[in-house]
């Protein structure tokens, strides 16, 4: 498969100029989901476990062979420069090797990610520009987002856009590597670069275009200032709005909703996305989620992390008791911060503080330092670790809450791991 990729990659991009491509797989424990280097990617472990995932970082960190490594950002301010190539690069490998439906229904499992993210962050938060400035209030760490990611993916992708035919542009980047190539780059060698090799749509000051400037797309607070087109991925895409509208339709008909599809066939970026929208409509009326644990429970306790963590999400949003012990298994057994800070988050803004604290402390000594030092700040005070202010700590105790530790046929699953935010 890897060879698969770096070819198609090549016939985009030109030359691997690395020699030769290495990946090493790391304990689950790692605080990231995958890191690029020359000749050599990180990756957890644990994301053996999601066929999708996988495809998806490795391509990812593969795409960075030529942005990010070959033609690198040159401060810290612009790492869209790389994050938001590689992933416009990614998703046209994945195009060429697995056809625009897959490659869609993955950009709309992001997007709205990235929309989820905008809400919690506010759409006046400076780390949502795609130029972010070092300056007080803005934690370096937090421009690891999804900004950097899917802003700077729409960004590329309009610009691509612009030119009429993806192809045309493929081989602007080309022509952009050539040039840049071994150095370090800001925004505007990139966009002169674009109107110099497309004349025609400087003649057309295209980067002035009233709404979508090119400064306003570096510099405006918020989200995208347009979208792309997902519509090839409608015959992926459309069976989980179907089942998602079924489950949430009032009166609900769960016969109905329960037999109009088995998600086990679904690929799991399908599954991921309908329990998404389940989580952000979260809470749900308690009859919704009792059949939904009636007809799912049982067989995403079969899938991968990728899939568990979120009925997880759900059921503690939903206060959903009969399926706790496996939220404590869950966090017994995973390792990884894209799981764990999720659903410490979660529980520490209900009523089940103490439950985090008890399965915190039994479990801290086999966290990695920096996610048991982000863990410890969520229980202590209450803080998100992607929010830039503080807030006050949570002054109220509640009992301890004793759950049963029923036996579970995910006792020996795998580990797996959430790409969301953290990956490279």
């Amino acid at each position: 498969m890897v060879e698969r990729w770096l070819s198609a990659a090549e016939s985009l991009y030109g030359r691997y100029i690395w020699g030769r491509y290495d990946i090493v797989f790391l304990p689950p424990s790692f605080p990231i989901v995958a890191m690029e280097n020359p000749c050599l990617t990180f990756i957890i472990s644990s994301i053996l476990e999601s066929d999708d995932f996988l495809i998806i970082d490795v391509i990812h960190e593969i795409a960075h062979s030529w942005f990010g490594n070959a033609v690198t950002n040159a401060t810290w301010e612009e790492m869209w420069l790389s994050e938001g190539l590689a992933t416009y690069a990614q998703r046209r490998i994945t195009t060429e090797t697995y056809g625009a439906a897959f490659t869609c229904l993955e950009t709309a499992f992001r997007l709205d990610a990235l929309h989820r993210q905008m809400k919690l962050l506010g759409e006046d938060n400076p780390v949502s520009k795609l130029q972010v400035k070092l300056e007080p209030g803005v934690n370096p760490s937090n421009m690891m987002n999804l900004f950097t990611y899917e802003k700077g993916y729409c960004f590329v992708y309009y610009l691509s856009q612009l030119c009429g035919d993806p192809k045309h542009f493929d081989s602007f980047l080309r022509a952009y590597i050539e040039k840049y190539k071994f150095t370090s780059v800001v925004a505007q060698d990139l966009l002169d670069s674009f109107l110099n090799f497309f004349p025609e749509l400087k003649e057309q000051s295209v980067d002035n275009k009233a709404g979508l400037e090119f400064e306003r797309w570096l510099n405006a607070t918020g989200p995208p200032l347009a979208e792309p087109d997902l519509s090839q991925g409608s015959s992926l895409i459309r069976p989980v709005e179907t089942l998602f509208k079924l489950w949430t339709t009032e009166p609900l008909d769960a016969v109905a909703a329960a037999s109009s599809v088995d998600i086990t066939k679904w690929r799991p970026f399908q599954t991921v996305l309908f329990l998404d929208r389940l989580l952000d409509g979260s809470p749900l009326p308690p009859e919704v989620v009792k059949k939904l644990s009636e007809c799912y429970s049982s067989q995403l306790d079969t899938m991968n992390a990728e899939i568990r963590i979120r009925w997880l999400q759900i059921v503690v949003r939903n206060d959903y008791y009969p399926d706790f012990y496996k939220v404590r298994h869950f966090l017994e057994y995973q390792m990884s911060r894209m799981y764990t800070i999720p659903l410490y988050e979660d529980i520490c803004t209900g009523t089940l503080k103490s439950f985090a604290l008890e399965v915190f402390y039994q479990t801290q000594n086999q966290l990695h330092p920096n996610l048991r030092k982000t863990i410890q700040q969520i229980l202590t005070q209450g803080l998100n670790p992607l929010t830039t202010t503080d807030t006050t700590a949570v002054a109220t105790d509640t009992p301890t809450v004793v759950l049963e530790d029923k036996p579970s046929e995910t006792a020996n699953s795998a580990i797996s791991l959430r790409d969301v935010n953290v990956s490279a």
